[in-house]
């Protein structure tokens, strides 16, 4: 009979923490529909360099989907377009001329706007949560027009 109650209880534990576990994780859902906004405006300094403001920026490999990251950084990311390339940072600074600068797309998710830039020296990409379409005109704007744009930063960039 104590065994019996016994895998009762565990049953009914279970169980509570699987319709917790629903419920925490259907909360989270609905607040990631909600947009970010943007991360503030763009800053550019005296020698020319245009600090893009953005929530995080994630390092990923060519031909899988943007959304499958290797590294990322939310803690202090940097996305910078100056005159002798773009500067960024994910794990640690770096700087991409142009000209190794295949394409830039832009890709929304549930409350998030990325730019997606491949480049052609490797097989790795960037991509820069920068919160909001308004951000991301503002950023391709300050984009060099030799970077290709794939079809929905065109669309953008075509709205505004």
């Amino acid at each position: 009979m104590d065994s019996n109650l016994l895998i009762s209880a565990l049953l009914f534990v279970a169980q509570l923490a699987f319709l917790v576990g629903l419920f925490l994780l259907g909360r989270r859902f609905v607040r990631s529909r909600k947009s970010l906004g943007s991360a503030g405006p763009i800053i550019i300094d005296a020698s020319g360099v245009a600090t893009i403001p953005v929530f995080a920026t994630f390092t990923g490999l060519r031909g899988l989907s943007p959304w499958l990251a290797l590294a990322t950084n939310s803690l202090n990311p940097r996305l910078a377009v100056a005159p002798d390339g773009l500067h960024y940072r994910v794990i640690g600074d770096q700087i991409v001329p142009y000209s190794l600068v295949h394409s830039v797309e832009v890709r929304r998710g549930p409350g998030t706007v990325n730019l997606c830039f491949v480049f052609n020296d490797g097989p790795f990409t960037l991509s820069a949560n920068v919160g909001d379409d308004a951000s991301a005109f503002q950023a391709l704007g300050r984009l060099p027009p030799s970077i290709a744009r794939g079809p929905e930063a065109c669309k953008l960039e075509q709205q505004r």
